[in-house]
This record gives C-alpha cells, structure tokens and sequence, in this order.
C-alpha cells in the first residue's frame, strides 16, 4: 500500500539496504529497505516526507475466527504479528489486509486461500519499496526473494 511517510529514524544505511523508523498514520514503524548507499544517502533524511510502499514480508498468514484488527507497537522491532480483515486478494501469497491503524499489503510464504471479508493474522517484518523509483516493488520485489 503506497502511504505518505515522515523519516524519524535512520538506524541503518548499508552497501544496498538500510534500516529506519516512519511515522504512518500516526504510528511508528521499523522498517528495512533495499536500495544502494547512494540513492539512500540522497533521498532519505530525518523530517523528509516520502512516498513508500509499505509490505509485511518474510512470513506467513492464516485465517482466524477472531474479529480484531490489531498491529504492534514496538518501533524497536521490524513488524511482528497483524491482524486485521482481508479487503483484496491479489493472489495466494500476496493479500490486502485493514489492520484498523492503517491497510498493509501482506506477503505470506506459504500460499492462503482466503476470501476478502475474512479475518487473518500474518507474521513477518515490515519492507518498503520506493514507488516510481528503480527501487519500487515492481522493479525491486525479485531482488529480495
């Protein structure tokens, strides 16, 4: 889900990925990025608002019963466990979830059938990509796989 971001943190700039803290929606988030140094030391500053899209990668989803929209709460930890209800399926793996604090595009590891209207919990930690840059999802999501 692509989001307006503000930098508050960087924690990390490597040789082709980094880490830092957003402020989205009024939470804050721990996240990492694939990117090289430069392009990262250019465009990324604390206070700068940014466009990102934002994805809970790296673990896996399933259906549950409970009706709860829910996300973590530590920035000091990159993503965690969401719950929230299913608003767009795009295939097996990747799925659209309304977590209540913000809708988070989810890609699991092992495929899920679900429906839109359904309630999952996933697990995973928080990717960004960079839209209409050479580091968007597009471009970018075969580089992490």
């Amino acid at each position: 889900m692509v989001y307006n971001a503000e930098i508050m943190e960087i924690i990390c700039l490597e040789d082709y990925e980094g880490f830092m803290i957003i402020k989205l929606n009024d939470e804050y988030l721990h996240v990492c990025f694939l990117a090289p140094y430069e392009f990262a030391y250019n465009l990324l500053h604390v206070g700068k608002s940014i466009n990102i899209d934002l994805w809970l990668a790296y673990g896996t989803a399933k259906i549950i019963q409970i009706l709860q929209k829910e996300i973590p709460r530590n920035p000091k930890v990159s993503g965690g466990i969401h719950r929230g209800e299913v608003i767009k399926v795009y295939n097996k793996h990747e799925l659209r979830v309304n977590c209540g604090a913000f809708e988070i595009d989810i890609r699991s590891e092992v495929p899920i059938e679900v429906l839109t209207s359904q309630y999952i919990e996933a697990h995973g930690d928080y990717q960004i990509f960079f839209p209409d840059t050479d580091y968007s999802k597009d471009r970018c999501w075969d580089c992490i796989e």
